[in-house]
C-alpha cells in the first residue's frame, strides 16, 4: 500500500507545472522580444494624434471633423499621405475658397506638421504613401531617358518610339 501512495501525485500538481511553464515562457519572451517596433508604433501614433489636432484646427471646417467631406470640401478617406504632402507642401491647402483647381500660395505649415497631417489622413483609410527618395531617383532616371513613368508602365510599346520625319512636315508624328 505504501508503494501505491508514494506514486500518487497531488491533484493540483499538473496545475502548478502548467503555471510554472507559462511564467517561464512569458519571462523568456519579455527578455528577448524586440522593443524597437513598439517604439516606432508609439512615434507613429503620436504623429497621428498631433496631425489630428492640426486637422481639426485647419482642415475640418471644409473636410469635416473626421475627414468624411462636406459641401465645401471632398472626403479625405483613402487619399493617402502623398496627396496631403503635395497639397499642403505646395501651399494649395488650406484653401481660401473652395474650387476645382486651388492656386498655390505661401506654405503655412512646416515639414514636421505636414508629415503629421499626412500621417493622420493616411490613418483614415489606405491610399498612396509619400514617395521615398529612391522612388524619386528612379523616376528621374526614366525621365532622362525621355519617357514619363506612367507611360512606361501603361504602354510598353512607347519605349520603341523614335522620331521619323516625313517629307513636307515641320514636326513629324510619332511612329513605331
Amino acid at each position: 500500500m505504501k508503494k501505491l501512495s508514494a506514486r500518487r501525485r497531488h491533484p493540483l500538481a499538473a496545475l502548478v507545472v502548467l503555471l510554472f511553464a507559462l511564467a517561464t515562457t512569458g519571462g523568456l519572451y519579455a527578455a528577448f522580444a524586440p522593443t524597437s517596433s513598439a517604439q516606432a508604433d508609439t512615434s507613429q501614433s503620436l504623429a497621428i494624434e498631433q496631425g489630428k489636432k492640426l486637422f481639426q484646427v485647419g482642415c475640418s471646417s471644409c473636410h469635416g471633423l473626421s475627414g468624411q467631406g462636406t459641401k465645401d470640401g471632398p472626403s479625405l478617406v483613402g487619399v493617402g499621405g502623398a496627396a496631403v504632402d503635395f497639397q499642403v507642401g505646395t501651399g494649395r491647402m488650406p484653401a481660401q475658397q473652395p474650387g476645382p483647381q486651388i492656386p498655390s500660395k505661401k506654405v503655412i505649415y512646416n515639414q514636421a506638421q505636414i508629415d503629421q497631417l499626412a500621417a493622420y489622413v493616411a490613418s483614415l483609410g489606405a491610399g498612396p504613401a509619400i514617395p521615398t527618395s529612391n522612388q524619386y531617383a528612379a523616376a528621374r532616371r526614366r525621365r532622362r531617358r525621355g519617357a514619363l513613368p506612367h507611360q512606361l508602365r501603361a504602354v510598353p510599346q512607347l519605349r520603341r518610339l523614335r522620331w521619323r520625319p516625313l517629307r513636307g512636315q515641320v514636326r513629324p508624328p510619332w511612329t513605331v
